[in-house]
């Protein structure tokens, strides 16, 4: 059932992700320093193809991408419910363009899932996906 606590955490969850996405026309360097911070040990991201486990490995893939310009086309936050209410996890969508270092526009998907630290109770990216679809 999707109560108001979880609506709240979910449009929460939404706004903390869209600042983060919209932050990445700043330079390349300090928008990884700030989307590091949001990842675990055991969060995997995968950049169009390519997998990265872990806070160094998923550091060193951002850090090498070129400077970014995002076109937000569409996006949306869902609750993914566990069987533990207290663990409720957040599946977010995000479509638009790209442009990487004065390339030609590229399309892109990008999925989310934020999961709730089960010490901390705070969100991290569990999941990460980008993938190019042009």
């Amino acid at each position: 059932m999707f109560t108001p606590n979880h609506k709240k955490e979910s449009t929460e969850a939404e706004k903390v992700m869209m600042d983060l996405v919209f932050q990445s026309t700043q330079a390349a360097e300090s928008f990884v320093m700030v989307l590091i911070k949001f990842y675990q040990e055991n969060s995997v991201s995968i950049w169009n193809g390519t997998e990265c486990k872990g806070v160094a490995n998923i550091e060193k893939l951002l850090s090498e991408l070129p400077q970014t310009a995002h076109t937000i086309d569409t996006y949306d936050a869902q609750p993914i419910y566990s069987v533990d209410k207290k663990l409720t996890n957040i599946l977010i969508t995000v479509s638009g363009k790209v442009v990487y270092a004065g390339t030609a526009n590229h399309a892109f998907n990008q999925t989310l899932v934020l999961a709730k630290d089960p010490t901390t109770q705070n969100f991290y990216l569990a999941h990460d996906c980008v993938r190019l679809t042009s």
